[in-house]
């Protein structure tokens, strides 16, 4: 039985910016929530005073994604919040967005929407489908035609937040001025779900369904307005990616197809953050959309360090602010509307030992140098091969012969001589191999999946980074 949808929208101005919660924002171009009988995206505003008062004008900053808006992300992720750089974090801070306090204050209005069927949004749930990226598209131009807003509208997110991102901006809403995806998936298949073929779906549990019971118990915000969902309900009402990505095994599939996108679509400014760390989900999906986006503008940034605080480091949010200022308020300080002048590729170098998990040893000890181009121009190009006696060299082994090992636990190590200069290993490896099963239970096993990570050991034989494999 469908729930009677309500309009809980209010406006709190008691604080130093304007809080609108649960603002409903009709759909035109998604597709009708038939299930519902409506069709509305439902968002959280912060916007600067005087937009209420003098009716002043802002470039929005929106944000659409399936964790739930009204959860603060002291609640979220307490641990994490606590280690946030303070003027960075408040009370209206979300898992994975920008910091609304932060943004008001520099002249920013911010939309936090819930994607549809999450959170406040009623509707069919349905990660990264075509369904859900036409309503963002809605949002976006919504965004770009209210009151308070002067036209322009960038996106600005990490994971989720930037993985819709791409899908959006190939869509070209009027109004979209500039993306900054931050370490965020372009590639369903490949980088989701499915890494390098390999099943991959456990994401489903962190998204907070609409009409989800016990929300407010588990800190996970408010229960929806309008009531809780059957467990039978809310299992008709989604498409559970868990189930999806088993059943469907193959890029070409139609599962995976109704979701693809071409970036070459994408015509506004990118800045592009990838994380040398983040091998599974986010690292290839960042350095791919960048080399394949059309946009005439676009900038390849790579950081280090943490999933979740580089974002709210002082020299990152810098370059965010300085980016969105050039396309969404015209005060361009750096350069980066002007074709050349900003070098393209900002790489983080890697170089040292700074410990785990320590941040600003990380910040102190990797050195940042710019390139004009990606894949780095002047790289050389080494061939290594693998060696019956467990080595990796740049001379072929002659003989040929077969290494064995017992899965799943089982491994091969090869290990190459050390490095007799300073050197620096950036890019894209690649490995060819052939392989084949067998069982000693005289079964016959059909698959086999692979996983290869490059290791670094110092001249004392301690393990330094991992390199990114991919």
């Amino acid at each position: 039985m469908p729930l009677p949808i309500l309009n809980h929208h209010k406006i709190d101005a008691s604080g130093p910016f304007i809080v609108e919660t649960d603002v409903d924002i009709p759909l035109t171009t998604a597709p009708q929530n038939t299930e519902y009988g409506v069709n509305i995206i439902r968002a959280n505003i912060y916007r600067p005073k005087d937009s209420f008062t003098s009716g002043e004008k802002y470039p929005v900053l929106v944000t659409y994604g399936p964790y739930g808006k009204d959860i603060p992300y002291s609640d979220f992720q307490p641990q994490s919040f606590s280690e946030l750089n303070p003027k960075y974090r408040s009370a209206h801070s979300a898992w994975e967005t920008p910091d609304p306090a932060y943004w008001t204050s520099q002249g920013y209005a911010i939309v936090r929407a819930d994607e549809r069927g999450t959170g406040q949004s009623p509707g069919k749930l349905d990660t990264m489908s075509a369904g859900t990226s036409e309503a963002f598209f809605d949002v976006v131009e919504w965004a770009a035609t209210q009151p308070w807003s002067n036209g322009k509208v960038g996106l600005l997110g990490i994971s989720y937040y930037a993985g819709s991102q791409w899908r959006v901006a190939a869509r070209k809403p009027k109004g979209l001025a500039a993306i900054v995806p931050w370490e965020g998936m372009s590639d369903y298949y490949r980088d989701r779900v499915r890494h390098g073929g390999i099943l991959s779906n456990d994401f489903i549990g962190w998204i907070n369904q609409y009409g989800l019971a016990g929300r407010k118990d588990r800190k996970w915000g408010l229960d929806t307005h309008e009531g809780t969902l059957s467990a039978e309900e809310l299992e008709r009402n989604r498409a559970d990616q868990t189930i999806d990505t088993a059943k469907n095994e193959y890029r070409d599939q139609e599962y995976y197809t109704s979701r693809d996108f071409n970036l070459e679509d994408i015509e506004v400014p990118i800045l592009s953050v990838a994380n040398w760390g983040g091998i599974l989900l986010h690292l290839r999906s960042n350095v791919v959309g960048y080399l394949k986006a059309g946009s005439k503008l676009k900038y390849l940034r790579f950081i280090t360090g943490r999933h979740d605080l580089p974002f709210f480091y002082e020299e990152e949010v810098k370059v965010q602010q300085s980016f969105l200022d050039a396309f969404l308020k015209g005060k361009d300080t750096v350069g980066w509307s002007i074709p050349g002048k900003v070098q393209a590729v900002d790489l983080c170098l890697r170089k040292g030992d700074p410990g785990h998990n320590n941040a600003e040893a990380e910040l102190a000890t990797f050195p940042r140098r710019t390139e004009n181009e990606w894949p780095i121009k002047l790289t050389t190009y080494v061939d290594y091969h693998l060696s019956s006696s467990l080595v990796l060299s740049p001379k072929k082994d002659p003989t040929v012969s077969t290494l064995r090992y017992e899965a799943p636990s089982g491994q091969l190590q090869f290990m190459s001589a050390p490095f007799e200069e300073e050197s620096g290993i950036t890019g894209h490896p690649s490995l060819t191999i052939t392989t084949s099963l067998s069982s000693r239970d005289g079964s016959k096993p059909t698959d086999n999946d692979i996983f290869v990570t490059i290791h670094h050991y110092d001249s004392s034989g301690k393990e330094g980074k991992r390199l990114p494999y991919r």
